[in-house]
């Protein structure tokens, strides 16, 4: 209890992880199904997940969703086979 205190204050530590995402964001992602690049690019949700650092969609002119996605491989593995079986 008290480390908070430690790691700097709330608006502090939100920065520091904005940043650290910030960091991880590919410029482009290549469309699965056209191969353009794609900059429109999105952060995904990855609270909850043990493992995942970070993932990002990216939507294509032509349509399509293309994920990029960094973490530990079989938490990767573990979210694909959820992506795949919600889709």
């Amino acid at each position: 209890m008290g480390q908070a205190k430690n790691r700097g204050t709330l608006d502090e530590r939100v920065a520091a992880a904005k940043a650290m995402i910030d960091a991880l964001r590919p410029a482009s992602i290549t469309c699965n199904e056209c191969k353009a690049d794609v900059t429109d690019i999105h952060n995904m949700d990855t609270r909850g997940m043990p493992g995942i650092h970070a993932v990002f969609a990216g939507i294509c002119s032509c349509g399509a969703t293309t994920y990029a996605m960094q973490g530990e491989k079989d938490a990767l593995e573990k979210f694909l086979v959820a992506m795949e079986a919600s889709h």
